[in-house]
């Protein structure tokens, strides 16, 4: 009876043992597929990032967000090692800018910081990772990007994980001789002992199993709406996230993109004052310096109202610029326009002999007024001083077009009179007739 104990009792912890083995393996294969997914979905976000992303300021920075948005996805998926290659990637791509731009002071500020965060993010979320040769790329990321006290702390985490790696493994190998010593001693030891050999016994035993196919139900109307409402509330955080980064970077890239053309641009001081000029880098510079410490955390409302406040000094510049650059090219279509409609005018009243002058006058006087209000504006814009705003415009000069057009459309479709019959010829019919 013991013995049959002893047996049932080894089956037992047997099964038991299969059943662990075959549910490490189901975790191990779901942990895969989660990670070949993530791995998939990290080379879709490198695979579609935009042509321009090595020159472009902004693409950069919306690649990095993606990024981090893969980054954060994986690790929330458990998938920690493609985490750290969507992290190491965003890291490479700072370092690439800090090169390229080294000779740009704010440019190359920007680009260490985000580098800066990026190495955060790993120490935060992938710090177990962080080793071997993914721990010497982001050391020396670090070194590169002038954090020498962070990168000799990144150091000192890989050689304590390289050193409890080379204990484990010499405890383990320590473990395996004493164990081969003891076997050596038992054997040694052993002694020849005639035993009996137990018959096999066979024990059968009828199961009865009752199946149970579990049938799906329905989501009632109570958990249908609260999970619509957990997607809408997700869409909305999602959406929230996208806007402000979208405020952020149009904030950043106005203030960069303005400063470099108030220093730069030629066509911009001709528009404007030393005065002005002055003014409007002051205000670019402070701007600058607030985009770099607090509006790294300002809600969204207070990019737009920032960004607002910018585009209320700079846009009538940027349009006075335009209109200044536009103006000769409008000027020359206005007088070939013109010239146009009046040779209209002539080749239809040679065509058709029954257009008198009343007929062109609907025509000619409003080319002529055109052309007297031309004149008359462009000779006050070249007295008036260029920083103050135009005296008119080109979209005001291009308005005027579609009414001449639509004059001469009208002049085109004037039907030739109907000759009369004369009243003799009609008498000279009638009597023929009566004979």
């Amino acid at each position: 009876k013991d013995k049959k104990d002893k047996k049932g009792g080894g089956k037992g912890q047997q099964s038991a043992g299969k059943a662990e083995a075959i549910k490490m393996e189901a975790d191990k294969k779901r942990h895969d597929t989660k990670t070949e997914n993530m791995r998939a979905r990290l080379e879709h976000v490198k695979k579609n990032a935009h042509k321009d992303i090595k020159m472009d300021v902004e693409m950069l920075i919306k690649h990095l967000e993606e990024l981090a948005i893969c980054a954060g996805n994986c690790h929330r998926e458990g998938a920690s090692v493609v985490a750290l290659e969507a992290e190491l990637t965003a890291l490479r791509h700072c370092l690439e800018a800090c090169k390229r731009d080294k000779k740009e002071p704010l440019l190359l500020s920007r680009h260490v910081k985000r580098g800066f965060v990026v190495i955060q993010r790993i120490l935060v979320t992938c710090r177990s990772a962080v080793v071997g040769e993914a721990g010497a790329e982001v050391a020396g990321a670090a070194g590169a990007l002038g954090f020498m006290d962070l990168q000799e702390t990144i150091e000192d985490f890989i050689k304590e994980a390289d050193g409890a790696g080379g204990d484990k493994d010499g405890k383990d190998k320590k473990d395996k001789k004493d164990k081969a010593k003891k076997e050596k001693k038992v054997k040694a030891k052993k002694v020849k002992v005639c035993t009996m050999k137990m018959e096999k016994q066979i024990h059968r035993v009828a199961l009865k199993v009752d199946a149970e196919t579990p049938v799906p139900r329905p989501f009632t109307k109570e958990q249908f709406r609260e999970i619509k409402q957990q997607l809408a509330d997700y869409d909305e955080r999602e959406q929230k996230i996208r806007d402000r980064a979208m405020a952020f970077n149009a904030l950043e890239s106005y203030v960069y993109n303005t400063q470099e053309k108030v220093e730069n641009s030629e066509e911009l001081k001709e528009v404007t004052t030393d005065k002005m000029r002055a003014k409007f880098s002051e205000v670019l510079k402070e701007m600058s310096e607030w985009v770099e410490g607090d509006g790294w955390e300002a809600a969204t409302v207070k990019l737009h109202e920032q960004l607002a406040s910018l585009t209320e000094i700079g846009d009538p510049i940027f349009a006075r610029m335009k209109q200044r650059l536009d103006r000769p090219d409008a000027i020359k279509k206005a007088h070939k326009f013109l010239t146009t409609a009046e040779g209209a005018v002539a080749n239809l009243t040679k065509k058709m002999a029954w257009i008198n002058e009343t007929h062109t006058e609907m025509v000619t006087n409003k080319t002529e007024a055109l052309r007297k209000w031309l004149a008359e504006v462009t000779e006050k814009q070249e007295e008036a001083p260029a920083h103050e705003a135009p005296v008119f415009t080109t979209e005001e000069l291009y308005r005027k077009f579609p009414a001449i057009e639509e004059s001469l459309k009208r002049l085109a479709r004037i039907p030739k009179p109907v000759e009369k019959v004369e009243k003799k010829e009609k008498k000279e019919k009638k009597e023929k007739k009566e004979k």
